[in-house]
């Protein structure tokens, strides 16, 4: 039995998991969602040529019936499921986020069953949690419990290039965020996916003190600079438009690599990347 909780945008929610007003009839929906295959015919061509394909709206359905019915109990359930308001499914370990379509019920049913209809323009499922890699190209070589020899050890070790390998859990490529918190001089912060050849390249000088915040998710692609007064500014015009992919994290393994303008490795910078695991159907 899936674990559900619903909440809308003005705080009011429902938890189904052992619920003593309702109870979750049947969910509907989870399954991945079918993509609508684009083709042309060609003459003197078997078959057809791919042209392109996209996958549509989900379409959830919870049918839930009262255990105990009164007007406490419907009235918390329309707080909840409010039509054209937005609404966040929890199913487990992941949420979707879609719109309140329809809430439809007849009082007149001895068993009273209510449908609820959800449209999710993004059809994915997320996780609950961010996942957080601290990336650097500082090795640290102390191990406890210590064993310092009179000569002494070195903390770290410099690495070449900074850059790490993230393994995507979930079936659907992913947007990220990266941060960058600058100790030094860089001109130009460029990100790369080197396993599915992506590039974002930021074209501006960057100087000690300054943050960048680079988010490359669905609907929320932007590049934000935070100057050392704590002002946030929107440097999107600074992207190099020759070569635009705003960084996809794809299923299985993804080597990213971090580099100045000049393809130069990055020092003494802290990068952090935010990520979450999507998934196609539950």
């Amino acid at each position: 039995m899936l674990d559900v909780l619903a909440r809308n945008e003005y705080g009011f929610s429902i938890n189904f998991k052992n619920n003593n007003k309702f109870d979750i009839v049947e969910v509907t929906g989870l399954n991945p969602v079918s993509a609508t295959i684009n083709s042309s015919s060609i003459p003197d061509y078997v078959g057809s040529v791919f042209d392109n394909a996209y996958v549509g709206n989900r379409n959830i359905v919870i049918s839930i019936a009262y255990n105990t019915y009164n007007a406490d109990a419907r009235q918390e359930l329309n707080e909840c499921f409010i039509p054209s308001i937005p609404i966040r499914l929890y199913i487990d370990d992941y949420f979707i986020d879609g719109y309140t379509e329809s809430v439809d019920y007849n009082q007149f049913n001895k068993k009273m069953i209510i449908q609820i209809s959800i449209i999710c323009l993004y059809p994915y499922f997320s996780e609950k949690n961010d996942n957080i890699i601290k990336v650097s190209n500082i090795i640290n070589l102390l191990e406890f419990p210590l064993n310092l020899p009179s000569v002494g050890v070195p903390f770290g070790e410099l690495q070449d290039s900074t850059s790490t390998n993230i393994s995507i859990l979930g079936d659907i490529g992913t947007g990220c965020i990266i941060e960058a918190f600058f100790d030094e001089n860089i001109d130009g912060f460029k990100v790369i996916n080197t396993t599915h050849n992506q590039v974002v390249f930021v074209d501006k000088y960057f100087y000690p003190g300054q943050k960048l915040k680079i988010d490359t998710r669905f609907s929320k692609k932007s590049i934000i600079l935070t100057d050392t007064n704590g002002n946030e500014i929107d440097i999107l015009q600074y992207l190099d438009t020759s070569d635009i992919n705003f960084i996809e994290l794809e299923p299985n393994n993804n080597i990213i690599v971090f580099k100045d303008g000049y393809d130069s490795p990055i020092y003494n910078t802290d990068i952090y990347i935010y990520y979450t695991n999507k998934k196609g159907g539950l």
